[in-house]
């Protein structure tokens, strides 16, 4: 389900809808021979034409799951970066959809310059977000379980990878500019939540990280994502208790508490219900199974 926004305006006055994120974000750009062409650099309606499918959905072409995403177009063979990029509002083909122009296209004529937007129908859209240093982090889709998308500084909803230089988008990045950031790892880290603090903690399936910069704060150009314990966590949100964290580890029969430890120099996740285990599982007797009974949700195992 794509993200929403809760908005109070006053004490009756509520919303509850789907923002549109400025220009963003996007899948790497693409590099195949595939070209995307349109017949209008503005305005609404606007088709877009592939000239083949290579390179769009894992060679599947469009379809009506991109309804809804993003779609950014350069220039071929320009000495400057020039991206304009539009919403896609229908599929009319595997080849071609229609486009409402947010930011005019730099021309009609076919190029390889092409990014398709990372969130959507057919990629999934983040299942986990937090707010850290006037930046929203949106993490977790289908396609892309072990990515995190930061704001622009201070605009949460502009996820626009380079900054403005006049009427062109000049292609340099910026300290406020928004960035992508996949976890590398030799296991599978599906993001279960994050939670800011002085650093942005974030469980994963098999261990607990932060996020940190090597100045005041985390930039394009600089982040530094370390990985400081492996127990694993559950999807379940984490609760901060002063300067610790306390999070349930992934089978659900743990509750660890996520805390910097001065003799690790790191964060250490001790186990909080170490001296009372049978409050999350089952007690003896019960006549359940072997590994069943409940978890420190209440949730029957």
């Amino acid at each position: 389900t794509a993200p929403h926004k809760l908005t109070r305006r006053g004490h009756t006055d509520w919303s509850f809808e789907q923002p549109l994120f400025i220009d963003g974000p996007y899948l790497d750009q693409n590099n195949t021979d595939t070209t995307l062409s349109t017949n209008s650099t503005d305005g609404r309606q606007v088709t877009v034409t592939a000239s083949a499918v290579t390179g769009i959905n894992d060679g599947g072409g469009f379809g009506s799951s991109d309804i809804g995403r993003l779609i950014r177009l350069s220039a071929a063979s320009t000495s400057a970066p020039n991206w304009g990029w539009g919403l896609i509002i229908g599929s009319t083909g595997t080849t071609t959809v229609t486009v409402d122009v947010k930011r005019d296209f730099p021309s009609t004529n076919a190029t390889t310059e092409w990014r398709l937007g990372s969130w959507s129908d057919e990629t999934g859209w983040p299942g986990v977000g937090a707010f850290h240093q006037q930046r929203l982090v949106l993490a977790r889709s289908t396609d892309q379980p072990q990515t995190k998308w930061y704001s622009q500084t201070g605009d949460f909803e502009n996820m626009a990878p380079d900054s403005a230089s006049s009427s062109e988008w000049d292609g340099t990045v910026e300290s406020d500019d928004a960035l992508t950031y996949t976890i590398s790892s030799d296991d599978v880290e599906d993001i279960e939540w994050m939670t800011a603090g002085t650093t942005l903690q974030v469980g994963t399936r098999n261990a607990e990280w932060s996020v940190a910069s090597d100045g005041a704060d985390i930039t394009p150009t600089d982040i530094l994502v370390s990985r400081h314990t492996q127990h694993g966590s559950a999807r379940v949100q984490p609760v901060r208790v002063g300067h610790a964290t306390l999070f349930l580890q992934r089978a659900k029969r743990r509750v660890r508490e996520l805390a910097f430890n001065f003799e690790a120099d790191g964060l250490v996740a001790n186990d909080l219900s170490r001296l009372a285990p049978h409050h999350c599982r089952g007690h003896h007797g019960d006549g359940l199974p072997a590994g069943t009974g409940f978890d420190c949700l209440g949730d029957q195992k």
